[in-house]
């Protein structure tokens, strides 16, 4: 091998970690063409678990090393957001798991299909876009203006990053607020109303200042209905700080479960048993 193939092969492994994947339009990015990609195949440099996907050949792959691939590697705008942003940040002994795990990952655009073919991850990748809740597009909004202020030492409403494997390597992932509106997004198909209500009960860290913020943005108004119905059910510190005045609810009736209870503040339709319990 040349001085300037190894120089090249060795700029290749030092930039790709050990645990990390990296797609074949980032390679060829980097002017690592077809044919050297499958030269270091052959010589064992890189394996491919998929196919255009390479990676350190006896690499362990984790979700999160594949989501630090796409986010920093791969230079991707996508967030870990709703549930999945949830857990990490200590609420997952309110969120029961059946089967499968899900990984909720949201983007603007779809995510690339090589991601649910990768072996041994033992993980459901779930894509979901902001359209509905933040407006199109709002996706690499956010990741833009989180890198802005990190330069310049500050702290996003949206994205913080989460180190989750050795010092310095982390993934962006929604801040609490905006994890908890993806939540209550999804209802009545994602998790169950008992599962988020049970996350509300602990949610006494929430800061206002971001919430508010996030929920004059917020677009779906189903959303900041059933925001305020169970913030009002926990009576949190940080409730009296919220302006409702300055949200938009929208006008009229919103159904979101059948056989529910009409709420006689939001008019939104919930659980009956939620209702039985009361709100204050």
């Amino acid at each position: 091998m040349s001085d300037q193939n190894a120089k090249k092969l060795n700029q290749l492994l030092n930039w790709l970690p050990d645990d990390a994947v990296v797609d074949a339009a980032t390679l060829e990015e980097r002017g690592y063409a077809s044919n050297l990609r499958t030269k270091y195949l052959h010589s064992n440099w890189l394996s491919s678990p998929v196919r255009s996907v390479f990676m350190r050949p006896g690499s362990k792959l984790t979700w999160q090393s594949v989501v630090y691939s796409l986010q920093t590697l791969m230079s991707k705008d996508i967030l870990v957001g709703g549930r999945t942003a949830l857990e990490l940040k200590g609420y997952s002994h309110y969120l029961e798991f059946s089967g499968e795990r899900t990984i909720t990952l949201h983007a603007d655009t779809p995510l690339p299909t090589w991601l649910t073919k990768l072996p041994g991850l033992n993980v459901r990748f779930e894509a979901r876009r902001p359209d509905r809740l933040f407006g199109s597009g709002n996706v690499e909004t956010v990741c833009l203006a989180y890198r802005a202020v990190q330069k310049m030492g500050g702290a996003s409403l949206d994205v913080e990053a989460f180190e989750w494997g050795r010092p310095g390597q982390a993934i962006l992932i929604s801040t609490l607020e905006r994890a908890v509106l993806e939540l209550l997004e999804t209802l009545p198909d994602g998790d169950s109303f008992h599962q988020v209500d049970l996350v509300f009960e602990g949610l006494s860290s929430l800061r206002p200042r971001r919430m508010q913020s996030l929920l004059e943005f917020c677009k779906s108004k189903k959303t900041a209905r059933l925001f305020f119905f169970f913030a009002r059910r926990h009576q949190h510190g940080w409730l009296k700080y919220l302006d409702e005045t300055k949200v938009d609810f929208g006008h009229g009736k919103r159904s979101i479960v059948s056989g529910g209870t009409l709420d006689p503040r939001y008019h939104i339709t919930v659980p009956s048993e939620l209702m039985e319990q009361g709100t204050q």
